[in-house]
């Protein structure tokens, strides 16, 4: 694997890690946001509805004043007597519980449920007189539309991310390629160097290169000169010495032909 291929692929993963944790939390935040507003909607709710309730003296839940109570079209409500039977409901047809869990818990408390492959949002609050417990009120609203939103968010911010990280990894290698090329110059240079055994030869750099791939030109251009220098040296040396020992063995030469 390249050098440039290696920088583009950690620099696109970085980018992306970033991208992918900025949208875990917007996605966050907008669901907590939604929640925070559905839970309001209900303690809401569940205030004017306690305020209506009327006890009956046998003990049951008169569901004439909460007659005309006017909810939203996925406000939902239930009214569980002391006996455990339920008394009064919105709709009419639903009769299991929106919780069961929070019922038995005896206290209050908001939580999600699952009733008949809905998901709803849940408030529960224990009724009771100063004599004793009356019951129970349970609040719900669908999440239908939170999963919508929630859906179709994280499909944006997917989309967002993947685009993001394929324009990212272009432009890394795009620029990577650019900053990479004078390295390349560099290993042709020397591998004409090599074949040719030239060391007149140099890497071209620009006057505005001051960055580390400048100053690695500037050195190899350097050891460069200084090798051409010493092999400069060592042909005038060998060139003196063969000169000043042919002189003595032509002398020999001739003194032999005599």
């Amino acid at each position: 694997m390249s050098l440039r291929l290696r920088l583009t692929i950690i620099y696109t993963m970085l980018l992306g890690g970033a991208i992918i944790t900025f949208g875990l939390m917007v996605y966050g935040l907008v669901s907590l946001v939604l929640i925070q507003q559905i839970d309001n909607s209900l303690v809401s709710s569940a205030n004017q509805l306690v305020e209506r309730l009327r006890i009956t003296p046998y003990n049951q839940f008169d569901p004439r004043p909460i007659a005309n109570y006017e909810t939203t079209d996925n406000l939902l409500f239930q009214v569980w007597g002391a006996d455990g039977l339920l008394q009064l409901s919105r709709p009419q047809g639903i009769t299991n519980h929106f919780d069961q869990a929070a019922i038995d818990s005896g206290r209050t408390i908001i939580q999600n449920s699952r009733v008949n492959s809905v998901n709803l949002r849940v408030l529960t609050v224990p009724l009771q007189t100063e004599r004793s417990p009356v019951g129970v009120l349970q609040v719900a609203i669908a999440l239908n539309l939170v999963q919508v939103v929630q859906n179709t968010l994280a499909s944006i911010l997917f989309l967002l991310a993947l685009l993001a990280m394929v324009i990212s990894g272009l432009a890394a290698w795009l620029t990577t390629g650019r900053m990479l090329a004078p390295l390349s110059t560099v290993t042709q240079v020397a591998t004409q160097i090599t074949r040719a055994d030239d060391l007149s030869r140099r890497i071209p750099v620009t006057d505005n290169r001051s960055d580390e791939v400048g100053q690695l030109i500037q050195a190899f251009n350097e050891t460069l000169e200084r090798l051409e220098s010493l092999f400069t040296m060592q042909r005038r040396f060998l060139a003196d010495v063969s000169h000043e020992l042919r002189t003595p063995l032509n002398a020999i030469l001739g003194y032999a032909e005599m």
